[in-house]
């Protein structure tokens, strides 16, 4: 898991400050945020197959930005 820290200034005593990073995306090993992302590439993985867990956060980003989503239904014809 990556210890990603916020270096202190020089001459101060104390441990480093752990980064936070609000709407991450991926798993334990990223530390991608959706903000950081732009509004394209986060509707590339908000429809890509696989990872759902990451859709909330990629749908809260963008309707903070104002992008609507609609997603495509299919029915299934038998």
């Amino acid at each position: 898991m990556p210890k990603t820290r916020k270096a202190k200034a020089r001459g101060t005593v104390g441990k480093s400050e752990p980064m936070r990073f609000k709407f991450k995306i991926g798993g334990r090993k990223s530390s991608t945020s959706a903000l950081s992302l732009s509004s394209d590439e986060l509707l590339k993985k908000f429809f890509a197959p696989g990872k759902t867990k990451d859709r909330q956060k990629i749908q809260q980003v963008l309707h903070m930005r104002g992008v609507e989503i609609k997603e495509l239904t299919v029915e299934n014809e038998d």
